[in-house]
């Protein structure tokens, strides 16, 4: 268990990878697929989407347990990424804007939708499985790897303001 909030923020961008990793392996999953159209994705399909899912909102709390840990706020589970992104934006205030992303707004309710509903079929003569929707601002793509490319970006960028956060933690340590 990470003892440092560095330790959180090396976790996060471990996250980051692999999410990057699960988005690859998804689109290799879905060019070789031969699913029917009234069947479920396949294991592997659904698993390597999830994976992107669980991954990027993974690494979300990870930078906010980060902040967290730096400057002591003692914030409480299920109050952690809301708590600790208020602090994070004193300190890079481009944080605020990623954090309202709608993609990003939609990733953080999405794990609850795939817990408890599934995945929409839809065809234009092509089997697409769609991501139900979590957030309506989000209009993004819905299709598992349109979807899962917006994830994996938004993460991106999350990697890069953790780069200024950690800079930012270690100077006050200075």
């Amino acid at each position: 268990m990470p003892s440092h909030w560095t330790d959180y923020i090396d976790a996060a961008h471990r996250k980051i990878k692999i999410a990057e990793f699960h988005y690859e392996q998804l689109g290799v999953m879905l060019k070789q697929r031969t699913a029917l159209i009234d069947s479920p994705p396949a294991i592997s399909t659904q698993a390597f989407f999830e994976g992107v899912v669980v991954a990027v909102v993974s690494a979300m709390d990870q930078v906010a347990q980060s902040a967290n840990s730096a400057r002591n706020l003692g914030l409480r589970p299920d109050n952690l990424f809301n708590g600790a992104s208020h602090e994070i934006e004193k300190i890079i205030p481009e944080f605020k804007d990623w954090r309202e992303k709608p993609i990003g707004l939609d990733l953080r309710r999405l794990p609850t939708r795939m817990v408890h509903y599934s995945y929409i079929k839809s065809s234009n003569g092509e089997l697409v499985w769609e991501v139900e929707t979590a957030n309506e601002n989000y209009n993004g793509p819905r299709d598992l790897i349109g979807y899962a490319e917006s994830a994996v970006s938004h993460a991106r960028e999350l990697g890069r303001l953790t780069d200024h956060l950690a800079d930012a933690f270690q100077l006050d340590l200075t």
